[in-house]
């Protein structure tokens, strides 16, 4: 699913899995941070990028 330049990536899952954990909007960063295909990881709150998450 794209992710449209006026939200974030958590933003778009969250629309689609509201069970989603996170937490860095209360002032805890890093929660949430998933893998990604590539063996890599990305914050979904602020991270950009063209990559697949392995969710």
């Amino acid at each position: 699913m794209a992710v449209p330049g006026d939200r974030t990536a958590l933003d778009v899952l969250l629309a689609t899995r509201p069970g989603t954990a996170y937490s860095c909007r209360q002032g805890f960063c890093g929660t949430c941070a998933v893998p990604t295909a590539d063996g890599g990881s990305m914050r979904l709150c602020v991270d950009r990028g063209t990559t697949v998450l392995d969710l």
